[in-house]
């Protein structure tokens, strides 16, 4: 892929030194390399990172393009990750042991249980982990792995059972009057989510 230049490294090293970028900034960065580098601003931003992500492949590095989640609000944001799976680089993790055999045990449970698990459900794998971990730790680990956007939430319908990840749910009510379970076949109003659903987990 040919075309790589300055304002592509000035691009990398920005998001080197920010680590994160939101939306907003990765454009206005975008911006800002074209416009000191002379690059024509028309061009596909996903081609520019393209461009980018060709270069560093080799070296075990990517630029991803990740959805932020919080209680409040819901933004994309652009990281630099690494892409290799060695004994080094799980050394320079910031997982002890214990911590990823139980993320092993959490990610095992979502998958045979079609994507999603209950927080009850998923603390209590805590006692699963090797070495065993107390479910107060378990659950101060979960707690983490959401702030730190690991592990997505969800909503599930106290009717028929159906399943929604947050965001997808705040567009779908964005086009009816108020919460209701997104299945055509319920439809059931939620009347205040936090009561009428139980929190889900997605990997």
């Amino acid at each position: 892929m040919d075309g790589y230049g300055d304002a592509h490294r000035y691009f990398l090293q920005h998001i080197i030194a920010k680590r994160i970028l939101s939306a907003s900034e990765v454009k206005s960065t975008y911006q800002l390399c074209c416009s000191k580098f002379g690059v024509d601003q028309d061009s596909d931003l996903k081609t520019f990172v393209m461009k980018i992500n060709h270069h560093i492949t080799p070296m075990g590095l990517a630029i991803k393009k990740y959805s932020q989640e919080d209680f409040h609000s819901s933004s994309q944001c652009f990281l630099l990750v690494n892409t290799w799976n060695t004994e080094a680089t799980r050394r320079a993790s910031s997982f002890t042991q214990q911590e990823f055999s139980f993320l092993r045990k959490l990610i095992d449970a979502m998958v045979n249980s079609g994507g999603t698990i209950n927080l009850t459900e998923a603390t209590n794998l805590a006692t699963q982990a090797e070495p065993k971990m107390k479910l107060s730790d378990g659950e101060a680990f979960i707690n983490r792995l959401i702030k730190n956007q690991w592990l997505l939430q969800g909503y599930e319908c106290p009717s028929c059972e159906a399943k929604v990840h947050r965001m997808c749910a705040e567009v779908f009510w964005q086009k009816v009057k108020s919460p209701c379970c997104p299945e055509a076949d319920c439809k059931v109003t939620w009347n205040h989510i936090e009561i009428n659903t139980t929190k889900r987990l997605r990997s």
